[in-house]
């Protein structure tokens, strides 16, 4: 999960395209009824993510933990800046930057790859099968 390979998920993408393609008419008003509702848009997680310290585009994809870790080290690294340990402060700030910077840049893959798991459920709940 770490580092996504954007090869994979275009290529799990494509084919529940195709399976979805493959549903009846009444299966596949359904699924696109149920998943245009839970879908999360690229754009938005990604101007969440330009508040970096603040681990807003975690919160959005619903990964709770990864976003209170975000605030708690930043929180962290700028209250030892202030207390007069500028290196260690720094070196937390920097670590979050890095982290964060990492995400936005890949925050369509990432968003595309979280929508796959989503449409992958309901094709699953709808069919009973699994897409792959």
């Amino acid at each position: 999960m770490w580092i996504l390979k954007q090869e994979e998920v275009l290529q799990r993408d494509k084919t529940l395209r195709k399976r979805v393609g493959e549903l009846s008419s009444d299966k596949r008003f359904e699924f696109y009824k149920r998943a245009n509702s839970k879908i999360k848009d690229p754009d938005t997680y990604a101007v969440l993510n330009y508040i970096i310290i603040a681990g807003l585009h975690h919160f959005y994809l619903g990964k709770w933990m990864l976003g209170l870790l975000n605030i708690a080290i930043s929180t962290a690294g700028i209250i030892m800046f202030v207390l007069g340990e500028q290196i260690l402060g720094t070196l937390f700030v920097a670590g979050i930057l890095t982290f964060e910077l990492h995400q936005l840049f890949r925050s369509q893959i990432i968003v595309k790859h979280y929508n796959n798991k989503i449409k992958e459920q309901i094709y699953s709940s709808i069919t009973g099968r699994e897409p792959y």
